[in-house]
């Protein structure tokens, strides 16, 4: 049992180390950041005001909580919804459409990329808006079928 939690220990070491060593540099004055040392400095709040207010990360933060709210929830509801047409309606190519949802499960995101951002950007002239960064994630073959299974 003891080679379990050794394991265990270190793995969580090892994974946790990029963490330590971004609060550790964190807390480091910028001239000490480059440097080797892995002590921690006295910088902290002074870095963590100058980004806040500096690099405006609080509105960064709060544009990705809008985005990762507005994209969970539109895409729980029409997963939930297109999975409900699937397992209760009839509808004519009801197989073809299913076919079509089963073939997106297929298609990566990263392939979509350039289609995408073309789209939003030149014919839809969503460029700089929240509608250009949610929309184009809200549909998920993956939900369908979680929602359909336990229907």
């Amino acid at each position: 049992m003891w080679p379990t939690h050794v394991a265990l220990i270190l793995a969580v070491i090892i994974i946790s180390t990029p963490l330590i060593f971004a609060l550790i540099k964190a807390t480091q004055a910028s001239s000490q950041v480059i440097s080797p040392n892995m002590l921690p400095g006295t910088s902290f709040i002074d870095n963590l005001s100058s980004i806040w207010v500096d690099a405006k990360l609080g509105r960064y933060m709060l544009n990705s909580t809008i985005v990762a709210i507005c994209v969970t929830t539109g895409k729980t509801i029409l997963a939930l919804m297109a999975a409900l047409a699937f397992v209760y309606f009839r509808f004519p190519l009801k197989g073809a459409a299913f076919t079509l949802v089963l073939l997106s499960l297929m298609l990566p995101t990263e392939v979509l990329i350039i289609a995408l951002f073309d789209l939003v950007s030149r014919d839809l002239k969503w460029a700089n808006t929240f509608a250009a960064i949610i929309v184009p994630f809200l549909a998920s073959a993956t939900g369908t079928f979680c929602s359909g299974s336990t229907s």
